[in-house]
């Protein structure tokens, strides 16, 4: 029995928070679409599907790079169109980053438009040396259309 197929009727459960926590709990049961593999030999901007898909494999292709997130708009309208209760202030986007590389070259996470790092997390926090990996939690801020808005803890 797919996980989905529990959450049917969640408004007919007493107490929607239960059936919110359940939901999270079985969250990495559902099927996600598969891993992003980026093999780009420059700049990469990571889509709002590709974070809301959970995983991105990177090879930097030669040198070190910066890639950016994708902007705060983008993000709200994805999750808005994913069917997961729509986008609201407190949702996190929890994504993995995984740095491929053959060679010493580094990943250099930025952020979009609208987006910005937690402010207690310094900068080399958001480098990902090769071999290594980095989960990111992206936990939206405002969803207001024309102020939408993140931040990022790397």
């Amino acid at each position: 029995m797919a996980v989905n197929s529990v959450f049917r009727n969640i408004n007919t459960l007493p107490d929607k928070r239960d059936a919110k926590a359940l939901h999270n709990a079985f969250q990495s049961l559902d099927e996600k679409p598969a891993f992003t593999s980026l093999a780009t030999a420059g700049v990469e901007t990571y889509t709002a599907s590709m974070l809301l898909g959970g995983v991105i494999v990177r090879d930097p292709a030669g040198a070190g790079r910066t890639d950016t997130l994708s902007t705060a708009a983008l993000l709200v309208a994805a999750v808005n169109a994913a069917g997961v209760g729509g986008a609201r202030v407190g949702y996190t986007i929890r994504c993995k980053v995984v740095n491929g590389a053959d060679a010493a070259e580094t990943i250099t996470l930025a952020a979009g438009t609208g987006g910005a790092f937690e402010t207690n997390q310094v900068a080399a926090s958001r480098i990902i040396g090769q071999n290594t990996s980095k989960d990111i939690v992206i936990r939206l801020t405002n969803v207001t259309t024309g102020a939408e808005a993140y931040v990022v803890a790397a």
